[in-house]
């Protein structure tokens, strides 16, 4: 059983700026949670939001019967994304940490407690996660991402799926105090946390599925991936070379995959431009991975 006593046992974090579409849906998902036997917090980050996302979460913390759970702070300058993440995770109090960005939303009402219950079940795990539904604005579709087995993963597995996303973790807040999560080769939190969690134990799939994980036009990720282009291909591999260089007990092939991934990517994107950098990338990419090299050329002279 989960012990009363903690004043705190899950910290759900939420980062936002300008979501005034969306942070009402994600809020709720939040405080709809029906919790038995212990106690939540919901610790919003809001980056300097230019719009109405201040007054509708200030809203939901009057009129929701559960407002009391939010810790609502509007940083006066704009962080970025991985500074405002960065923030937001350090300011949480409970044993247990789940994540909500403010555009995605929780749809099941039981979602804590059963992955809160699961954990203290197998202190053998530092996270867990579940199947979520992805809804994409843009395409006006919408579909269950792969879906989660209920068994333990391994990292190299869980790396080269498409089964996680942030808003389904729940994980032992102890195991992320890290210094590495201070580093500017960090890009991609889902990545990171994922990795930090498999050095301290085993990462749990389950099934149900308890969110939506939404695609938009000014989303985070499709827009720093439409506007920055080649640029964020290139962070990425700088993050996954920090990963190899940083988690040096895991096991390499997800790590060295995705490296090489980025490096064809970038290549490509030279290779049409006749850009002598293809020739860098495709070295990198070898020096990685020699036995993935082939369909990476295929990939090229398409």
């Amino acid at each position: 059983m989960i012990n009363k006593k903690e004043s705190v046992v899950v910290s759900v974090v939420m980062i936002t700026y300008n979501q005034q579409q969306y942070i009402k849906q994600a809020v709720e998902g939040v405080l709809m949670q029906q919790i038995k036997d212990f106690q939540v917090e919901l610790i919003i980050a809001d980056d300097h939001s230019t719009d109405e996302t201040e007054q509708i979460v200030k809203d939901c913390i009057v009129n929701h019967p559960n407002g009391s759970w939010i810790q609502y702070t509007k940083h006066k300058v704009n962080k970025g994304v991985i500074g405002n993440s960065i923030w937001a995770l350090t300011q949480a109090k409970g044993k247990y940490m789940a994540i909500c960005e403010g555009d995605d939303y929780w749809t099941d009402p039981l979602k804590l407690q059963k992955q809160a219950t699961f954990m203290e079940l197998h202190p053998e795990n530092a996270l867990c996660f579940h199947s979520v539904q992805l809804v994409n604005e843009m395409t006006k579709s919408t579909q269950p991402e792969v879906a989660a087995q209920d068994r333990n993963y391994d990292i190299d597995e869980l790396l080269l799926s498409k089964i996680l996303h942030t808003t389904s973790f729940l994980f032992r807040r102890e195991y992320l105090m890290s210094k590495k999560l201070l580093s500017k080769a960090v890009f991609g939190l889902d990545g990171f946390l994922v990795l930090l969690m498999a050095e301290k134990g085993k990462m749990y799939g389950i099934s149900d599925n308890m969110a939506v994980y939404r695609i938009h036009q000014a989303g985070i990720s499709n827009s720093e991936a439409r506007t920055k282009g080649i640029l964020h291909q290139k962070r990425f591999i700088r993050q996954y070379v920090f990963f190899k260089k940083s988690f040096q007990s895991l096991p390499k092939k997800a790590i060295n995959a995705k490296i090489v991934d980025y490096c064809m990517i970038v290549a490509k994107y030279y290779f049409k431009k006749w850009n002598p950098q293809a020739i860098f990338y495709l070295i990198l990419a070898i020096y990685y991975r020699p036995d993935l090299i082939f369909k990476g050329f295929k990939k090229i002279v398409k």
